[in-house]
């Protein structure tokens, strides 16, 4: 078993073939970590950054990889951050599923240690998952300063056996107002659900650009936040469409009322999961929900095709998606000290801060529930 670094975009791409083959045997199911997607999201993303992706082979098999890129952390030090960022993920850490994760995650901490960086900043990683408890055991046993935070969580949709069983898992609230958004529409002419997951090349560009128009004539395209209202990205998820469409990953959702769209899902499916990374809906139908009609039409139609995938909501939980979940998951920051001074007095800084920061906000809390139950000064 060895373990080598991987220092740019082309050497990535001369093993996708191995990388690809790694990915289709590892837990990850994202399908942004497919050496093509994740080639694009580096170019985009990270072409002037530092890349740097651990990788672990034995007799010629790819059994390991860990990528990361540099990350500036102030004006001064650089850290080595995960590829992900707001816009779209890239790849995580990957393990053969099959393999002694325990030897490989060792072999990663040999790598590591060629690395430049005084830190590792994992914005993004789900530690509640076992290749990172494994991982993250490893480090702390070799001595590595481990310190990290949970970010926000994650809602996830487990497709039932039936229509009826996942509606008893929301709230009485919920089912009847959605009873009512489908009778309110019916009333009104109906709409359709209109899924796409099989594309001619031709067809990407129009139905994406037909999506994201949506959420351009809505608040992120007046605050200049919209894919089209941003130089280059509307390119990048076309360039991104059409790859994952090559793969069979890519799902576009539409909920059309007399013809026109008034709801748009941008979706991935792979590994039997299905990713939601962008969804909008038309303002002026905001009478309908019409994004809400969405999720509850698709979801009934997984039921009916494909019940016990799971749907991933990927960004942090909002009421829009919570009204929808039936489980939950932790997305979680950890530093991982890479040098025995600078390293580790940085993420133990960081550990006292935030340990300072939880009991402030601790002694507010507290604070608070003492003045609600304090005696009235008013006879």
């Amino acid at each position: 078993m060895q373990t080598r670094i991987l220092t740019s975009i082309d050497q990535l791409s001369d093993c996708s073939s191995a990388w690809d083959d790694l990915w289709r045997r590892s837990e990850s199911a994202l399908p942004t970590a497919q050496s093509e997607p994740f080639q694009l999201w580096l170019k985009q993303f990270a072409e002037q950054k530092q890349i740097r992706v651990i990788v672990v082979e034995e007799k010629g098999q790819m059994l390991a990889a860990f990528p990361l890129i540099g990350q500036r952390l102030g004006k001064v030090i650089e850290v080595g951050a995960m590829t992900h960022n707001d816009w779209s993920t890239g790849a995580d850490l990957m393990v053969d599923a099959r393999a002694d994760w325990p030897r490989i995650h060792r072999q990663l901490l040999e790598g590591m240690k060629d690395l430049s960086w005084p830190m590792l900043w994992l914005a993004g990683c789900r530690t509640e998952l076992p290749v990172w408890r494994s991982f993250l055991g490893e480090l702390e046993r070799a001595r590595h300063a481990v310190t990290g935070h949970e970010r926000f969580r994650v809602g996830q949709v487990r497709v039932a056996p039936s229509f009826e069983s996942l509606e008893k898992m929301w709230s009485r609230n919920h089912r009847r107002h959605m009873r009512r958004a489908v009778k309110r529409l019916q009333e009104e002419g109906g709409s359709e659900l209109v899924v796409r997951s099989e594309f001619n090349a031709n067809e990407i560009e129009p139905l994406l650009r037909r999506g994201f128009e949506i959420e351009h004539r809505g608040w992120k395209g007046s605050a200049g936040s919209s894919v089209l209202a941003t130089p280059g990205m509307f390119e990048y998820f076309l360039d991104q469409s059409k790859l994952l469409a090559k793969a069979g990953n890519l799902q576009l959702v539409f909920l059309e009322y007399q013809g026109k769209p008034i709801a748009f899902e941008y979706g991935w499916y792979a590994k039997g999961t299905y990713y939601t990374p962008k969804v909008a809906y038309d303002e002026e139908f905001a009478k309908f929900t019409p994004g809400q009609l969405l999720r509850y039409r698709l979801l009934k139609k997984m039921v009916e095709e494909s019940p016990g995938d799971v749907v991933d909501y990927m960004g942090p939980l909002r009421d829009a998606t919570a009204k929808w979940t039936t489980d939950t998951y932790s997305v979680d920051s950890v530093l991982v000290s890479l040098r025995p001074v600078v390293g580790r007095t940085m993420v133990l800084a960081y550990r006292m801060l935030r340990s300072v920061r939880d009991l402030r906000r601790r002694g507010a809390s507290e604070s608070k529930n003492l003045a609600a139950f304090a005696p009235s000064t008013h006879a």
